[in-house]
């Protein structure tokens, strides 16, 4: 019996995994800003996480009951080894919004301590609404 020769597939193989790693591996590292919301009776406390983002590239803003969070991060990197000259630049931004109805707008702050956004949303005082009875004719 005539033994075939070992096949290639393996080289395929291996240029598919590492396309498919360094995809999957890209795609976590775009990871969707992730946020705690916590009722902490007389307020929220909002926490996003946003590694590697400067305090400068974050932007807060509440309108019309709806804060919106807004991040970019930006990274280049340059290496020179006699004539081979390696150029790679990248982009991301995030933007995550959420509709928060009676917050005291006037009273909300924000920090940013080691890549973690922190929000107090104080709450309006709702429990002094009155009910209005109306006569119906």
């Amino acid at each position: 019996m005539k033994r075939l020769a070992p096949r290639k597939e393996y080289q395929l193989d291996s240029v598919f995994n590492d396309f498919v790693n360094h995809t999957f591996h890209s795609v976590l590292n775009n990871k969707q800003m992730m946020v705690d919301i916590k009722d902490e009776g007389d307020k929220y406390l909002l926490e996003a996480e946003l590694p590697g983002v400067k305090k400068d590239d974050v932007e807060v803003e509440l309108y019309d009951d709806r804060l919106t969070i807004s991040a970019e991060n930006s990274k280049s990197i340059e290496e020179k080894d006699d004539n081979y000259i390696r150029r790679e630049r990248g982009f991301s931004s995030m933007t995550r919004s959420f509709h928060i109805p009676d917050i005291r707008e006037e009273e909300v702050t924000a920090e940013f301590k080691d890549g973690v956004l922190s929000i107090d949303l104080p709450k309006k005082d709702t429990t002094s609404k009155s009910i209005n009875k109306i006569d119906v004719k």
